[in-house]
């Protein structure tokens, strides 16, 4: 499931939320801090690793 990062813009906390996409899609943001409704989604990282490629690993 999904990972979603937000920041509220009232009061600074940040916080993730774990839900599918189309939960989403209907969910209201709210702070769980403060209450408000003045989030804004946050750039979450994440990396996908690769397998096979085209070149021997090192000393094998």
């Amino acid at each position: 499931m999904p990972t979603y990062a937000y920041l509220c813009r009232a009061c600074g906390r940040p916080f993730e939320v774990q839900m599918s996409i189309r939960e989403k899609e209907e969910w209201k943001p709210r702070c769980p801090g403060c209450g408000r409704r003045k989030v804004e989604q946050q750039l979450f990282g994440f990396s996908v690793g690769g397998g096979g490629g085209s070149e021997p690993a090192p000393g094998g």
